[in-house]
């Protein structure tokens, strides 16, 4: 269960979710911008993530200056991916944003783990980060995090910070493989409760604004193939 198959992974390895309209919320990073003085300019573009994707090129290691802003299906939430060549930094954008807006925030990860490669590219991670109120100082305004992760042992570790949602399915979280103890369906199933379709591409058909943001160079730059083949994923 991936989204398009991850022929756009790493773009769409990890996506982000703030439960606002796409104008306000470009309206918001463009004020945050100024107050950091850096420059910035928000375009809107025809189409969805699949036939905007390409745009976040080249892709980035150590600053991340393009972002898309993605309208979806309902206009509930605006989704964004950025240009991180590793899978974008969504944590602390969606939740400084969702706090400024005084709106919940979602970050949804799935990395599929390319176990029995030699030697591995990436490691697997199915994660659900969720932001909102009330702000607790000193942890931005993270309500609850679910996630198992694989270290570079080939070990998988669960973990669950914060209250429990009405939701949640735990008795999951006592599988005996730690692996099952939350999954890619299970992530899906998290994100439908909160009116999320993270794994559908139609979801993210609405429209779309391209952010960009002068400031810290990027480390390094390459193109979707190239951090593709770092990451270990095959062409398709």
């Amino acid at each position: 269960m991936t989204l398009l198959d991850e022929r756009l992974a790493p773009i769409t390895s990890s996506i982000g979710f703030v439960r606002a309209p796409v104008d306000a919320l470009v309206a918001a990073w463009m004020d945050w911008s100024t107050e950091l003085g850096r420059s910035a300019q928000a375009r809107p573009v025809e189409g969805g993530l699949e036939e905007n994707a390409r745009l976040l090129e080249p892709l980035t290691l150590g600053a991340y200056p393009r972002r898309l802003l993605l309208r979806t299906d309902g206009n509930e939430w605006t989704a964004t991916v950025d240009c991180g060549a590793k899978g974008g930094d969504h944590a602390s954008w969606v939740g400084y944003l969702s706090q400024r807006l005084d709106v919940d925030g979602v970050v949804a990860t799935y990395v599929s783990s390319d176990e029995g490669a030699a030697p591995p590219k990436r490691f697997g991670v199915v994660q659900l980060e969720v932001f909102g109120r009330p702000v607790k100082s000193g942890v931005l305004n993270y309500v609850r995090s679910v996630s198992v992760s694989q270290e570079s042992s080939g070990r998988w570790r669960f973990e669950a910070h914060g209250e429990t949602l009405s939701f949640e399915d735990v008795d999951s979280y006592k599988n005996r493989r730690v692996v099952d103890r939350f999954s890619p369906q299970l992530l899906e199933e998290y994100c439908a409760a909160l009116g999320i379709r993270p794994f559908d591409k139609s979801f993210y058909a609405g429209g779309a604004v391209l952010c960009e943001q002068g400031g810290t160079a990027p480390i390094h730059e390459l193109s979707l193939e190239d951090a593709r083949a770092q990451r270990g994923y095959l062409s398709r």
